[in-house]
Formats: structure tokens, sequence, C-alpha cells
């Protein structure tokens, strides 16, 4: 957190200060932020619509491209940094309602975990917990069904994964067998079962370090974001682009591709996934 709340830090992250511009000042920003640090041990934390809106936007900027001009490796990585730290601080404000908690805390994780501050990303996760439902039915709570899959995962609370999606695998297969076996790309429940699906693979290639199945989630995330696994769910297709980039970047420093070829291990059973395209 200190480091997040160096000035040096924080004018990096928001660029060159223009009067009357969308960004505010780094010392603007900073005093807003020590105001909200200061208020979260009172417990009586809002925060201002305006801080926000700057965290979201610096979390937005984050996310161009690698050659956009003006977005260096360490200008992102900062601006992420900035931008989870103010979310993170978002959660305590309870004016927001549960829908937009788990949008601010996988926004808040993400960023985290892009500029490796893991352990804070775990923690944003014990403040939304509860919003993750894994004992309703699919329609009660597939509008955020993606936004649950993503917060539960980028936890890397193993236990808690591995309930969810046992929960939510076991829900969707009971919906295919209902349908006659029809795969469920294309229907209102396409995009969040994809990330579901996505997930699992993401959590086998990590702990088993089997390639095929990086792939397969890989596929399934990009069928969200081309509308292939259904259309009409923007939380699932920005959910989907995070945890594509940063599938990318565990399997780069995933143990198992830095082992020497023969050394890796590769997980026992099938590697496909079971969805039906």
């Amino acid at each position: 957190m200190d480091r997040t709340l160096d000035p040096a830090v924080l004018a990096t992250a928001l660029g060159e200060y223009r009067p009357g511009g969308v960004l505010p000042s780094a010392q603007e920003l900073l005093a807003a932020i020590t105001q909200l640090e200061i208020a979260a041990f009172g417990r009586t934390q809002e925060i201002p619509d305006d801080v926000l809106a700057t965290a979201w936007l610096l979390h937005g900027l984050a996310a161009v491209e690698p050659e956009t001009p003006g977005f260096d490796p360490m200008r992102t990585r900062q601006a992420l940094a900035v931008s989870a730290h103010v979310m993170d601080l978002a959660l305590a404000d309870e004016r927001h309602s549960p829908t937009e908690r788990l949008r601010i805390a996988f926004a808040a994780q993400a960023g985290y975990r892009r500029c490796e501050q893991e352990p804070n990303a775990t923690a944003v996760y014990r403040q939304v917990k509860n919003l993750v439902n894994f004992t309703s039915s699919l329609p009660a709570h597939i509008d955020t069904l993606a936004l649950e899959a993503g917060v539960v995962f980028l936890a890397f609370d193993r236990p808690d994964l591995n309930r969810v999606l046992s929960a939510w695998r076991r829900q969707f297969a009971e919906l295919r067998e209902l349908l006659d076996g029809d795969p469920l790309a294309g229907t209102m429940y396409g995009p969040a079962e994809a990330v579901v699906e996505a997930v699992h693979l993401l959590r086998l290639y990590l702990s088993f370090g089997d390639p095929d199945r990086l792939q397969d989630a890989q596929d399934l995330l990009g069928s969200v974001l081309d509308g292939q696994a259904g259309r009409s769910d923007p939380p699932a297709r920005w959910v989907a682009a995070h945890l594509l980039g940063l599938s990318g970047e565990m399997a780069a420093s995933s143990l198992y591709t830095l082992l020497p070829g023969e050394l890796r291990m590769r997980s026992p059973g099938p590697s496909r996934c079971p969805i039906r395209r």
C-alpha cells in the first residue's frame, strides 16, 4: 500500500496532468485516498464518485494494447496498482449493490494479480465471499455467475474454488440433460457456462501443467468474446477478456513452463473439455 500511495507512483499512473482534464492531479488523488484510508478505521466510508470513476478509468486505460503510446509496462503496472487499491477501499462503501460489489472486486483482483500483489487479491475475495452463490439454481444468478467465477478463481482459494466449480458444473450438466444433451452455446446460459468451464480448465492447468487444458480454456474464453458462446452478456465478456489475458501471464510464469520439457508433468485423464460446441 505504501508503494501505491507514493506520489511518484500516482503521478506515473495518472500521466501528465492537465488542469480541467478528466483525471485529477497526483496530489489531489493522494489526498482523496488518504481520507478514505482514515475513514476506513471508523467504518463510515463512502467513496466519492469522482474517485471511483478515476479508478475505473485507470483500470480501463491499463487494459489497452501494450503498444499504445504513453502506456509502457511500468505505467500500466502502476495504473493497475492504484486502481486496484481504490477499488479495494470502495468495497467498504455499503451503497453499492451486490452486482456492483462483484464488479469492483473482480476489477481490483485483476489489477492486483497483474501487478503481482496476489495476497491483496485473496483479501478482496474475503470481502465478497458471501456473494458467491453455489446453492441457488442457475437462473437465480445467471446474470452474475461469470463474475462470481472470476472472483473465486482470482482468489486462488482452492477449497472454495473446488466447491463452487463442482456445484456449478453439476448444474450445467443437469441443464444439458434437460435439453436432451444439446449444447448451451447460443443460449442465455452459454457465456457463463463457458467462463465456468474455462476456470475449471485453468485450475487443472495450474495444478498439473497440461498445455491442452490451457488451450481449451483459452478457446472457451475466446468463444465468449466472439459471441459463439452466446450474446447479450457483457459481464461475462469482460471477465473472459481479463481471464484470457491473465491466462497468458500465468502460463508464462508457470513452473511447468519453466521446467525442461522432459521434466514437465502431464495430468492424468482426458484433457478435453466436456462442453459440446
